[in-house]
């Protein structure tokens, strides 16, 4: 049974918002700690003679100027063939790319070009995205982000987009047609602690402004148990770091 709080920022100021006292799978807390002890397990890698950082699996950068006697990858394409992921698993350019932007780790605001890929296994988007920088003549300096691999993962959700959103509301205490639509019906893979290295999950996220405490939630797309639930660290206020 659930436990009952009431949630300030209602839509009216005569109305107070009643719902249930969430219980997740991990608390912001302990998705903390399991952050800094993955960050604690940074490893620098060789990816095909490159200099590289790994936290456990999660490939975070590439380093392309380090290294004179070889040459960088001429694209996108030449470089994610390097990871030797599985067959299944893709990347595809987002629209945050850009021909001209500012190069962050450079200094005197030199600018060059901005690839964005966002990952897909099977067709279904991963959680990060990873970025490839250029010099103004072309050449590949640098890959950020975060490349994790995907192997033998089922991504077919249990649960449809409409259940999922069933299960969703109850959590929030809102109904259905309350869940925020700019959220995505598609179910995602997203990584998560377990037996001290992080593992894949299918999950759903939803939010709702009835919930004026929640920034969103996720749940499993296979069973529904609510995995992660994401606070505004002062209601009405400023969200706390999205996982």
């Amino acid at each position: 049974m659930f436990c009952m709080l009431a949630v300030a920022c209602s839509d009216s100021d005569d109305e107070t918002i009643v719902a249930p006292e969430l219980h997740p799978e991990f608390t912001e807390a302990e998705m903390d700690e399991a952050y800094k002890q993955k960050a604690e397990r940074k490893k620098e890698v060789d990816i095909a003679g490159w200099p590289a950082i790994v936290y456990d699996e999660e490939l975070t950068m590439v380093d392309f100027e380090s290294r004179t006697d070889k040459t960088p990858p001429a694209s996108g394409e030449e470089f994610f063939s390097m990871l030797n992921y599985d067959s299944d698993y893709q990347f595809r350019k987002s629209a945050a790319s850009r021909d001209d932007w500012a190069i962050p780790f450079k200094t005197h605001g030199q600018r060059g070009r901005r690839e964005v890929y966002n990952p897909l296994y099977k067709g279904v988007y991963v959680a990060g995205s990873c970025t490839l920088w250029y010099d103004k003549s072309g050449k590949m300096l640098r890959m950020e982000g975060s490349c994790q691999p995907v192997k033998d993962f089922n991504v077919t959700p249990a649960l449809t987009p409409d259940k999922a959103k069933e299960k969703m509301a109850m959590y929030l205490g809102a109904k259905v047609d309350d869940l925020d639509s700019q959220i995505n019906d598609e179910c995602y893979i997203a990584f998560y602690p377990k037996g001290g290295h992080w593992r894949p999950r299918l999950c759903y996220s939803g939010r709702s402004m009835k919930r004026a405490d929640v920034s969103h939630i996720v749940i499993d797309a296979n069973t529904g148990s609510l995995i992660f639930v994401a606070y505004f660290h002062e209601w009405c206020g400023t969200p706390s770091v999205s996982r």
